[in-house]
């Protein structure tokens, strides 16, 4: 799934709070608080699944290899 379908399909809890957000919700510094580190993190993410994937081939090659 890319990053952009990751971030769109984000959805949020409810909060347990009383308190009305509507405000901070049209807020774009506060949207960009919030959205920047979601970001991050599913880039991150994407990149240690790759970083996994690659160690697995490297692993696979050198048993390959190995066993020669």
């Amino acid at each position: 799934m890319s990053s952009e379908k990751q971030i769109t399909d984000i959805t949020f809890p409810k909060s347990g709070f009383d308190i009305d957000n509507n405000q901070n919700l049209k807020s774009v510094e506060f949207e960009n608080l919030i959205e920047n580190p979601i970001i991050n993190q599913t880039i991150l993410l994407e990149r240690q699944e790759r970083c996994l994937e690659l160690n697995k081939e490297i692993l696979n090659l050198l048993e390959l290899k190995t066993k020669k």
